[in-house]
């Protein structure tokens, strides 16, 4: 007897199912239709088998699947095109598989994974995306281009993009982290760019979180934010950070001691930083002139000459040979310190050894009366002349006097570098009347051969405070025939504004603007501030204007403080179009200037558009404060 295989209900649905999955819904309504006749030839009653699930169930995940794969397939001819293909085709080639229109930030964040050991094809794409009007990075893309970057050395734009996304900081170190995982290298970079731009609350957060999620900041990272808080002057901020170094298991190498030596002697510790010194010697670490020269600095500022002289010893017992450095700081000591006979001694010593490096600025003549037919360029002089600016440089003006002085007791005449480096030792020392007094000399014997003479004097005036002389003196060199840069005006500008003197600073700004010149990007900045500090906020809306015809930005700052004067006046269409211009030109927005546009808004009773960009804001990650929130509640009770 031949075996009947029965088609149960449950089978039959089975079966249709995998029928729907290769022949479509039409089809399958036939085969329902069959099995329906099955079944009641085998008395199995009605078999109730509905399509619409099978049929919604199968078109969603087929959908799906197709999507999917197209994506991939797009994909896939994007990163063919940015590695394999000429750089010179990728534009016309995007343009015509129409890119632009099917960008979205998770597309752009595969595209970027999947090419980012090309960096040079990763860096292009992500650029080239940021380009595209209406289309904005996520933090999740930013940071695979920052990991791109830094895995292939390209260390300087992976900071440009940290510096760029700085303002939201915790969110950026969260993003990084979701990208980057193990990498390391990535979040040291974080940690060297806070240091480098002084942005320490951001780095000491970055060291902590580091330290919580087990990464171990490098030495060099570390160093950075040392020698940023040493340069700050807040030695004993600098000195808490260094345990922590220590607490967390950071090593010290020799750059961390050398910062370790200058922080002892700025704060008068020279025979602690000696024996820190011996310490590094037992630990196996490399001694060399640098670290010397700064215990030695430090020993002869304090006037402690004798001990100075013994560590000079010591150097020479280590086989280490000084350099220019070392005896400037010797010569400087001696001379601060009335010990004249010995410093002539050093200064001849010097001058037979020739240790002094030769400049281009020292080479050149004197003066029309010390001509290279009269004199020659005299060897001794020249080396005069690369002593001083030297000895200036590095702030060694007690040496410098001495130098100078044996220029003009050999019947000689120093050049106009030798000068300018002079006015410009005195006046970083405070020291007006010396600066004045070798600006007259400069004129007496006809020194003031280019605008360049002016600026030293003119800023070591600026620095001290001395605006008005400075003025004077400027006048008298355009007066003169001397033609004033960019550089000379931006000097007074910058101090007027320190000192709230607008109406000065507006008349050189006008003036420069007459003669075809425009102040450097830090001195329009400042000049920004001050109008929006005294409420000119047309005259910063020219300035501005100005700037955009240069493609020039202001930072992020200064925005800002514009935007809140902008705002607070209820000027909102002038802030529209700064906040957006701002926008469109990828400039990283912060939380201020979002809470100053909603508030401004909120103020100026439009509260779709506050609301607009409360959610834009929170889309970034930024968190509106107490205070944006209450002005958006105050709105909807109204």
């Amino acid at each position: 007897m031949r075996a009947v295989k029965i088609a149960t209900p449950l089978n039959m649905q089975i079966k249709m199912e995998n029928y729907q999955q290769k022949k479509g819904v039409s089809q399958t309504a036939n085969f329902i239709r069959e099995c329906s006749k099955e079944a009641a030839k085998l008395n199995l009653g009605k078999i109730s088998l509905s399509i619409i699930p099978c049929r919604q169930q199968c078109t969603t995940s087929g959908m799906r699947w197709r999507k999917e794969q197209r994506d991939k397939e797009f994909i896939n001819n994007i990163c063919i095109t940015l590695t394999q293909r000429s750089p010179s085709i990728w534009d016309s080639v995007f343009h015509e598989i129409n890119l632009v229109s099917q960008l979205t930030p998770e597309l752009v964040a595969q595209v970027l994974l999947k090419i980012r050991r090309d960096a040079e094809a990763s860096f292009y794409f992500f650029n080239w995306v940021g380009k595209q009007k209406g289309f904005k990075h996520t933090l999740h893309s930013i940071s695979i281009a920052i990991l791109t970057l830094s895995c292939a050395g390209l260390l300087n734009p992976a900071k440009t993009l940290i510096r760029q996304n700085s303002t939201n900081a915790p969110a950026l170190f969260d993003a990084l982290l979701s990208a980057c995982k193990s990498r390391q290298l990535v979040f040291d970079l974080l940690l060297e760019t806070y240091s480098q731009d002084k942005m320490i609350p951001e780095a000491f957060n970055t060291f902590y979180r580091m330290r919580d999620c087990e990464f171990k900041p490098s030495v060099r990272a570390c160093n950075e934010v040392l020698h940023t808080l040493w340069t700050l002057n807040v030695i004993e901020v600098a000195w808490k950070f260094y345990w922590a170094m220590v607490q967390n298991g950071i090593g010290s190498d020799e750059y961390t001691f050398s910062i370790l030596v200058q922080m002892l002697c700025k704060e008068g510790k020279v025979e602690d930083s000696v024996q820190l010194i011996g310490e590094m010697k037992k630990n196996g670490c490399q001694l060399d002139v640098a670290l010397y020269n700064i215990a030695l600095d430090g020993h002869f500022k304090e006037g402690k000459v004798t001990e100075g002289l013994k560590l000079l010893g010591h150097m020479f017992m280590k086989g280490l040979i000084p350099d220019f450095a070392t005896y400037s700081s010797i010569l400087n000591g001696l001379c601060r310190f009335r010990r004249t006979e010995e410093a002539n001694r050093l200064f001849e010593d010097m001058l037979h050894k020739n240790s002094v490096p030769i400049t281009d600025a020292a080479t050149k003549c004197s003066s029309p009366e010390n001509d290279s037919e009269t004199l020659g360029i005299v060897p001794e002089l020249v080396t005069c002349n690369a002593f001083v600016i030297e000895l200036c440089r590095l702030a060694k003006m007690d040496a410098a006097e001495l130098v100078f002085k044996k220029i003009l007791d050999k019947g000689l005449i120093a050049n106009g570098s030798v000068y300018n480096a002079m006015i410009d030792g005195y006046g970083k020392e405070g020291r007006i009347k010396e600066a004045l007094q070798m600006h007259g000399e400069m004129l007496q014997y006809n020194l003031m051969l280019n605008s360049s003479s002016c600026k030293p004097i003119v800023n070591a005036l600026c620095i001290n405070g001395k605006v008005v002389e400075a003025r004077k003196i400027f006048s008298t060199m355009l007066e003169r025939g001397f033609v004033a840069d960019s550089a000379d005006y931006s000097i007074l500008i910058t101090a007027y504004c320190k000192e709230g003197n607008l109406e000065e600073a507006n008349k050189l700004f006008h003036g420069m603007l007459e003669i075809g010149l425009m102040p450097s990007i830090n001195t329009c900045c400042t000049l920004v501030r001050q109008y929006c500090k005294e409420g000119s906020t047309d005259e910063a809306l020219y300035l501005h204007d100005k700037l955009k015809e240069y493609e020039i930005l202001l930072d992020i700052v200064t925005y800002n403080a514009l935007l809140q004067e902008l705002c607070q006046k209820k000027q909102m269409q002038e802030a529209d179009n700064i906040f957006y211009y701002m926008q469109n030109k990828g400039m990283p927005l912060t939380t201020i200037t979002y809470t100053t546009m909603v508030r401004g808004h909120c103020k100026a009773e439009n509260f779709r558009e506050a609301l607009k960009l409360h959610d834009e804001m929170l889309q970034k990650d930024l968190k509106p404060d107490i205070a944006t929130y209450k002005d958006l509640i105050a709105g909807f009770d109204i």
